[in-house]
């Protein structure tokens, strides 16, 4: 395990994040002196998206029927380190199935490609 910076990681590295949440609290005045609530969260990196405030994307879940990912949406300025876990996790894990966008019109599409190995092909 290793410290990186986003620019270090690939789409379907598992890493962990820790970052600062906001919080709501209903308290005295003193109390609301430490406001932060850290949070570790680990996942795929999915990359980072944004057009006006940069989010890391985290992938949780995969649904393949429908070829879909849940994600938490990070505020790249919340976070605090980016440790990488396994490079490549779900490449390992996944080694059939890549995720290719192609343009169909003017809009961009998400399909699923199975690749098989050179000694398979015909």
């Amino acid at each position: 395990m290793q410290t990186v910076k986003l620019e270090e990681l690939q789409k379907g590295d598992l890493i962990l994040v820790k970052w600062f949440d906001a919080s709501e609290l209903r308290a005295k005045l003193n109390q609301h002196e430490k406001p932060e609530v850290k949070v570790y969260e680990w996942g795929i990196y999915l990359g980072t998206s944004g057009q006006k405030r940069r989010h890391l994307l985290l992938g949780k879940e995969y649904i393949s029927a429908w070829n879909q990912w849940g994600a938490a949406r990070i505020p790249v300025p919340l976070i605090e380190e980016t440790v990488l876990l396994m490079a490549g996790c779900y490449q390992k894990t996944f080694p059939n199935i890549v995720l290719k966008k192609i343009r169909k019109g003017k809009a961009l599409i998400r399909i699923k490609v199975n690749i098989e190995p050179a000694e398979n092909q015909a």
